[in-house]
């Protein structure tokens, strides 16, 4: 085993966390197909427009889509997306 110094390791791994960051940014545009849907697409907009950053947003889009996926396994539906994201009722003040 060849002994490398602390600078070396660490420059080592900057440099592999830059190639996974530049691998995410490049695979970007798979994880925008959930966003084809219109009720997928206004979900991720209302968190957006809560003032939430885009990871965010798109982590509480599919956590809640594999929410629906494991209702669905589980009870032996299909998905129905009007189901899934029903429309958001205001309240008067």
């Amino acid at each position: 085993m060849i002994a490398r110094s602390p600078a070396a390791a660490r420059t080592e791994r900057h440099e592999a966390e830059a190639t996974d960051r530049d691998r995410l940014h490049h695979d970007r545009g798979h994880d925008l197909a959930a966003l084809r849907s219109s009720e997928p697409r206004a979900h991720y907009n209302r968190r957006r427009d809560g003032g939430e950053r885009h990871t965010p947003a798109l982590r509480n889009l599919f956590s809640k889509l594999l929410g629906c996926l494991y209702h669905c396994l589980r009870n032996r539906t299909l998905y129905d997306a009007a189901k899934a994201f029903p429309e958001r009722l205001t309240l008067a003040a």
